[in-house]
């Protein structure tokens, strides 16, 4: 018994040192929400729960998800919440961005609705046609066919401009189970561990993360 708390308390240790990592790096960034009243000094807490999470969503998701049908970059219409059309994390995105679900519309939230200042939307009234393709509008080819580098059905195959290795992977997210499709999250670390502006995987200087992708 003995043996088996020890066991449990080291798993404890470790979930909450990787807790204090990440919190580490959201810290000061646009998605620190706990100096906000509305935040009720969490860190977490807006978009995730321990416990009575999303049904059938990752990453125990916390926030009310959005169900505008949107209009991608190519003209194809979703259905509700995007749910046929958009990888589940461009929704949990948008479940903020696209301006139509209160920010502290989470789970054990409380107070008047607060909204994404409009000069942050993505995606307002479904609009998504001038926004870089994601979801269906963005599965990812073979390498060539549109100037592309070669993926792999979780990421892009490169680690940085010219191969160099100084920079991470732009990820590609898995489709309908076979397709591998450009999220919001293949440009963007909503924890901003990075800590380059706008929340970007790695900084754009000289499109260095376009270049990553894109063949020019």
């Amino acid at each position: 018994m003995r043996h088996a708390n020890l066991i449990a308390g080291a798993g404890v240790i470790a979930v909450g040192g990787l807790a204090a990592l990440v919190t580490a790096d959201i810290v000061g960034t646009a998605h620190d929400f706990s100096t906000l009243a509305w935040g009720g000094g969490e860190i977490c807490k807006p978009c995730h729960t321990p416990h009575f999470a999303q049904a059938n969503v990752e990453f125990l998701w916390a926030h009310a998800l959005s169900t505008v049908s949107y209009t991608l970059y190519d003209g194809a219409v979703t259905g509700p919440g995007g749910m046929d059309s958009l990888d589940q994390r461009s929704r949990m995105c948008l479940s903020c961005h696209d301006g139509s679900v209160a920010l502290n519309d989470y789970y054990d939230s409380g107070g008047p609705p607060v909204f994404l200042d409009e000069a942050f939307q993505i995606g307002a009234g479904g609009n998504l046609t001038d926004d870089h393709p994601i979801g269906v509008a963005a599965p990812y080819p073979i390498a060539g066919t549109i100037e592309l580098n070669a993926p792999t059905l979780t990421s892009s195959g490169l680690y940085g401009f010219g191969g160099d290795g100084t920079n991470p992977e732009v990820p590609l997210y898995p489709f309908l189970e076979a397709e591998a499709v450009v999220s919001c999250s293949s440009c963007h670390d909503v924890h901003g561990r990075n800590g380059v502006e706008k929340l970007l995987r790695i900084n754009n200087n000289s499109s260095a993360l376009c270049i990553t992708c894109h063949i020019k």
